[in-house]
């Protein structure tokens, strides 16, 4: 167990280091630093430092107490290593290769896009003690039912429509499951996923499962997956009654997850209202398509286990 907290906590110091870089290179900072004034210097190579306050700054404080000595000088170690490294790079002008610039302008903005949205979600779509109870008063027969259902995922709202006209002409749902959903999770089962009750996946289709009857079918829904097409298949009692308490940390992740994506949507929309945005998906139809289903790799809105 002490070794997994250690390799977690590695992993975390890592990532970060690797984060500062990218910055120090994307953003033009000097080196990974160079205010020194008072601060203590943990480590230098040349004109570029690192401070301590620089190096603890990058771990989270639930992260710090996984640290061992060992795993903090094996990364100041890394970072010296690193900035030679990247001194190398930049005096043969790799930022300037015709190659390399586009991926450095991808990453710049990725991590100025990541910025703005953790700043604004930090400030707007925070959830309070009393919020959480509200939520659960107003939802607690859902978390009193498992539900089943079958979905059929694909990747553009054209595609749902046409298997949702498909379904309401008397299309067998579980033969178009397995024909075009892109969840190879459930796909060959017909698209049924296991049984789940309110709070165990993604927002937006967990709403629209527990908004349905027994047999009906969904309009199209659209989540961070793609597009789906939701079948109620059955509804049972929880094999146990959930309590606020056992699920409270998990009910705030999942209403900060509702929350934001209600600000991101009304946000997006507010930036595209004084854009100009031309999206030429004609072109997309030069590229050869996967097979219907096969192959993707991709996962389907619930992190669930086997069926129950």
């Amino acid at each position: 167990m002490n070794q997994r907290r250690n390799d977690l906590a590695a992993v975390v110091v890592t990532g970060l280091m690797a984060l500062s870089l990218g910055l120090s290179l994307t953003l033009g900072l000097p080196g990974c630093g160079q205010r020194e004034g008072e601060e203590e210097i943990l480590a230098r190579v040349d004109d570029a430092t690192l401070t301590l306050d620089e190096f603890l700054s990058q771990i989270p404080e639930e992260v710090r107490p996984l640290l061992t000595r060992q795993n903090m000088e094996n990364h100041v170690k890394r970072w010296a290593d690193t900035q030679l490294f990247y001194r190398e790079a930049m005096r043969r002008g790799l930022d300037r290769d015709p190659e390399v610039a586009p991926k450095l302008e991808n990453l710049r903005r990725e991590i100025l896009v990541g910025e703005l949205l953790s700043r604004e979600m930090e400030e707007k779509a925070q959830v309070t003690d009393e919020d959480v109870a509200a939520y659960y008063r107003e939802h607690e027969d859902d978390y009193a039912t498992e539900i089943k259902v079958a979905h059929i995922l694909v990747s553009t709202p054209g595609e749902a429509q046409r298997i949702l006209e498909e379904i309401r002409a008397d299309g067998d749902f579980a033969e178009l499951a397995r024909a075009w959903s892109l969840d190879e999770s459930s796909r060959e089962r017909g698209g049924e996923l296991p049984y789940f009750t309110r709070g165990s996946g993604v927002p937006d289709f967990e709403d629209a499962c527990f908004a349905l009857e027994l047999g009906e079918v969904s309009d199209v829904v659209e989540t961070g997956y793609g597009y789906h097409v939701i079948k109620m298949i059955s509804h049972r009692p929880a094999g146990k009654i959930v309590v606020l308490e056992e699920i409270e940390d998990e009910l705030r992740g999942y209403m900060m997850a509702m929350r934001q994506d209600e600000l991101l949507s009304s946000w997006l929309d507010e930036l595209r209202a004084g854009a100009r945005i031309e999206l030429n998906l004609d072109l997309l139809e030069r590229i050869e398509p996967a097979l219907p289903g096969g192959g993707s790799g991709a996962m389907g809105p619930m992190d669930a286990g086997p069926d129950r």
